[in-house]
């Protein structure tokens, strides 16, 4: 899948091709149908926070269906259309 990735402070994203990763027992996988860049996805890009670890995939608003789903997820099914407000991201996706 095309991610687009923050590798420097103050430098472009980079489009890398990434694998799909598998879903955790209790996670789910989103295809994403639309992401916000919010301001900290900005300040962060620019330095502001420098605990952040890069690299990172910026944009943790988003809205998709799910994908595939985890063995022991039980309220979400192949196809649901969700939103999310990540605070952490994985940073994987």
């Amino acid at each position: 899948m095309d991610t687009a990735v923050l590798r420097n402070i103050n430098m472009d994203l980079v489009i890398e091709d990434r694998n799909i990763p598998v879903p955790g027992p209790d996670e789910l996988i989103i295809k994403q149908d639309m992401t916000g860049i919010c301001y900290r996805d900005i300040l962060t890009r620019e330095g502001y926070f420098p605990r952040v670890k890069l690299p990172i995939v910026p944009g943790h608003e988003i809205a998709g269906h799910v994908y595939e789903i985890g063995s022991d997820v039980k309220d979400f099914k192949k196809g649901d259309y969700v939103a999310s407000l990540i605070y952490e991201p994985c940073g994987k996706c």
